[in-house]
């Protein structure tokens, strides 16, 4: 009978509560991007930026990820790092997502540097975290690129 008499020394359990100090919300969002995934912060963020150059632009702009034709596409910069092609010449990789998955563009610099250039531009101004809109071309290889003549904006 003792099993079931909640009086009983046996079921006499003291919790305490403050065993851990409470967890920051930073570290609540990383814990759950490596748990599900997925950034539903960035998520919800994008999703009132897409609202925002609806109504500015009077017509729906895209996630890069969601690239369907050449256009305007916004994106979030996750990672930006500088290397060496074959030849030796320096370009960009961006690493860029939307909360749910990422891709990478690569910027190159022109073959005539101008005052213009996408890639100083991207090089002196992008920033880690940062929310961007650009225009976006597929090439004859299939690949996304930057294009050409590009203006590259800060949104957020």
């Amino acid at each position: 009978m003792v099993l079931f008499d909640l009086d009983s020394e046996e079921f006499n359990i003291t919790l305490s509560t403050n065993q851990h100090p409470p967890t920051d919300e930073k570290q609540k969002r990383k814990d759950f991007i490596e748990v599900c995934n997925f950034d539903l912060w960035r998520i919800e963020e994008l999703s009132k930026i897409k609202d925002e150059l609806m109504e500015k632009a009077g017509r729906l702009i895209e996630s890069i990820l969601n690239f369907s034709k050449n256009d305007f596409y916004f994106f979030f910069i996750d990672s930006i790092q500088e290397t060496l092609s074959e030849k030796g010449k320096p370009y960009l990789v961006l690493k860029v997502g939307d909360g749910i998955s990422h891709t990478s563009l690569r910027v190159f610099p022109p073959r005539v540097p101008t005052k213009d250039d996408l890639y100083d531009i991207v090089k002196n101004n992008a920033e880690i975290g940062g929310v961007y809109i650009s225009e976006f071309e597929k090439n004859s290889k299939g690949f996304i690129n930057f294009k050409r003549s590009a203006r590259f904006k800060r949104i957020k």
